[in-house]
């Protein structure tokens, strides 16, 4: 659907926070940030695929 509505040209930009606040809020340790950002890449990767997955990672657990 995005593909359609887009016409193919949809761009996901993705990064790691930075605001300590934002950390505080979730409770999140700010140094572990580019870990978390990993394993999010990780499981975007799979979710990409469209296969089913699973992935337990030190800050990420996700099914699908």
């Amino acid at each position: 659907m995005l593909d359609w509505i887009s016409r193919g040209r949809v761009f996901l930009g993705l990064g790691a926070a930075h605001q300590v606040p934002d950390f505080q809020a979730y409770g999140v340790p700010r140094e572990h940030r580019s870990e978390i950002l990993d394993e999010v890449l990780d499981v975007l990767e799979l979710a990409f695929t469209g296969e089913p997955y699973e992935y337990r990672g030190r800050f990420v657990a996700s099914a699908a």
